[in-house]
């Protein structure tokens, strides 16, 4: 009897395992970002009595936009949750990896108009992105991080 029980015992504990370890989330994986890019800028009409100077500064990443499809279709999406913490704000973006559209990330940067655009990996179920609202850049919180699963 004592002999049933233990494997008894052993098997629950064994599948009590594999129930917490597939519920388990995987880990989030960190999303490459370019922090600033490099621009040229011309004008195009000099106004009259003016003349023009250039100043090299970087264009530094001040915002994201997550779209479903590409940005271009003007399908951006809201983030679901947002968490503070002192100086920080995460927001949460759940994702539905079976959408028939891609999901994409495009980035705008201080003092340019210019974007740049990646889809996201496929099959990703979150996104989130970690920004220190003490810090500005072109007046909005700075971008830290982001993060997928």
């Amino acid at each position: 009897m004592k002999r049933i029980l233990r494997a008894t015992l052993a098997i629950v504990c064994l599948f009590s395992v594999q129930v917490f370890a597939a519920d388990k989330a995987p880990d989030w994986k960190p999303f490459d970002l370019p922090k600033e890019i490099a621009t040229k800028q011309e004008i195009v009409n000099t106004p009259q009595g003016w003349a023009c100077g250039k100043e090299a500064q970087p264009n530094r990443l001040a915002s994201i936009l997550i779209s479903e499809g590409p940005p271009e279709n003007q399908a951006s999406l809201v983030y679901d949750s947002e968490a503070k913490h002192k100086n920080k704000m995460v927001a949460t973006w759940q994702l539905d990896p079976e959408s028939k559209e891609r999901y994409w990330i495009s980035c705008s940067f201080s003092g340019t108009s210019i974007t740049v655009k990646k889809e996201l990996p496929q099959g990703i179920k979150e996104l989130r992105v970690s920004y220190d609202e003490e810090v500005k850049t072109d007046g909005m919180p700075t971008v830290e991080k982001v993060e997928y699963r």
